[in-house]
This record gives structure tokens, C-alpha cells and sequence, in this order.
């Protein structure tokens, strides 16, 4: 239960700046959000943890096709009118995680969620460096992509 307060409290304090630098940007908001957050022994510890599943979300680089969300139309990265672009998402997600392509909305959650069960053992064992590395990529997604504009509006990233 403490771990879930603490990372529902992460998600609610992280502040976003220019969060697509993914090797400086992202790690350092995730750190910066843990920082606002009473020290205890164990979150110390994890903090290199949170940060690189913050920086690890964005690899393999076809992934980020799942880094968006526009609240108006609750799609994912799509192109209007480029059905040969659309396409090539499609692929590109498939080719890289195995799965269709998703919206960060529904893979942050699903990012949370794994990372709650992976600290309470609700997968048989206790794995609390990975609980706070997946809470990390938790992060990158629901607070730090999800506060870009170009994120909730649908722009391809690098336009």
C-alpha cells in the first residue's frame, strides 16, 4: 500500500520540461518529482531505478509510437488522411513490442498497475527494483509525455 501512495504521489508531483530530450530530460524530471517527496531509506535507494525506466521507456525507438493520446478523439498517434503512415506505426509496433500499437494513457496504466504488483509479489515473488525501474517508464508516459502538446495533439515526434 505505501509503495502504491508513493508512486500515486510521483505521478501527481511531476513537473514536465522539454521531456522529449529522453537521455537528460526525462530522467531528470523523474528525479526532480521524487525530490518533492519525504525521503525515506527505501525510495533513496530506488531513485537510479525510477530515472532509467523513465529514460528506458523510449527504447526500442518504435515504441514511441505509444507515447501519444488525444483526449478529444482517445486515439493514439494516428496521421489524418496517411493511411501508408498509419500503416507503418502499425508495423513498427508489432516489430517491436509483439502487440498492436496502444495510446500512453493505456500503456502508462498498464505500466502502474505491473509495477504495483511487481513490489507487492502479486506475481509470486517480491521485486522491488523492477516495481520502481517499470514505475519509472509509469512516469515518462502518464506525466511527462501526456504533458506535451504535441503528445495530446496527435503531431508525429520531430515535427
Amino acid at each position: 500500500m505505501k509503495f502504491a501512495a508513493v508512486a500515486v504521489m510521483i505521478v501527481c508531483l511531476a513537473r514536465s520540461a522539454r521531456a522529449w530530450e529522453n537521455t537528460c530530460s526525462h530522467p531528470q524530471i523523474s528525479k526532480n518529482a521524487v525530490a518533492l517527496l519525504p525521503m525515506d531509506l527505501e525510495l533513496q535507494a530506488f531513485v537510479t531505478q525510477i530515472a532509467a525506466g523513465s529514460t528506458n521507456e523510449d527504447t526500442p525507438t518504435p515504441v514511441v509510437a505509444d507515447h501519444f493520446y488525444d483526449p478529444r478523439t482517445r486515439l493514439p498517434l494516428y496521421i489524418a488522411g496517411d493511411s501508408t503512415s498509419n500503416a507503418l506505426i502499425q508495423v513498427g509496433a508489432l516489430l517491436a513490442t509483439g502487440s498492436p500499437q496502444t495510446d500512453a494513457l493505456s500503456r502508462g496504466g498498464g505500466k502502474f498497475l505491473l509495477a504495483v504488483g511487481k513490489y507487492n509479489g502479486s506475481f509470486g515473488f517480491v521485486d522491488k527494483p523492477g516495481a520502481y525501474e517499470t514505475l519509472g517508464h509509469a512516469l515518462h508516459l502518464l506525466t511527462q509525455d501526456m504533458a506535451q502538446p504535441g503528445h495530446v495533439e496527435n503531431d508525429e515526434v520531430g515535427n
